[in-house]
């Protein structure tokens, strides 16, 4: 979407929201274009709106975990994403935005437990694995790491291929060397 665009979403939206004030759904759709347009401010004050009137909306929750994990506040990112699996724990990708919120704020076992709940949860997939290999790196452990990430591999060659790209493999390479692993990491 071109900036112009943006713009004038967020303008009718306002407008809308001078029609029907308070309206919940007015109020998320202000603030997602808000946040669109990079007027985070804006857009954080329209998610708190919302949550003072009803604590309940896990996208208020998720929106405000994304805009704290751009400003490195990895502790109320996951109070927030908490609350939003908490309110929907049927969206996988809270789990892992969580696991990498707890990550970015150095706290390992709590971002395994959460991975292992999604994995209890949910079927096996890329997301899991990689996952795995982030919190083996940041145990240190990185033969389980290099195993993790070629799961990881595995599941995208039957299952998404397009996750098979230089980010991966710069891991994969960078674990193996870490592992001692010289001719797998070459």
């Amino acid at each position: 979407m071109k900036v112009k665009q943006i713009q004038e979403n967020a303008d009718k939206a306002e407008a809308l929201l001078k029609a029907l004030p308070g309206n919940p759904a007015v109020l998320m759709q202000l603030a997602q274009d808000l946040i669109v347009a990079g007027k985070l401010k804006e857009g954080r004050m329209h998610l708190e709106a919302i949550l003072k009137k009803n604590p309940r909306v896990w996208r208020a929750h998720q929106l405000l975990a994304a805009l704290a994990m751009d400003e490195d506040e990895y502790a109320t990112a996951a109070k927030h994403y908490r609350e939003a699996i908490k309110l929907n724990s049927r969206i996988e990708q809270l789990y892992f935005d969580l696991v990498s919120a707890l990550l970015s704020d150095e706290k390992t076992d709590e971002a395994q437990k959460v991975l292992d709940l999604a994995k209890r949860k949910f079927k096996p997939n890329f997301l899991q694995a990689y996952f795995a290999a982030m919190i083996s790196l940041e145990k240190r452990d990185f033969n389980q790491a290099l195993e993790d990430l070629r799961r990881a591999e595995t599941i995208a060659k039957n299952a998404d291929p397009t996750r098979l790209n230089h980010i991966l493999y710069l891991q994969m390479g960078t674990t193996a060397e870490r592992a001692g692993k010289f001719k797998e990491a070459e």
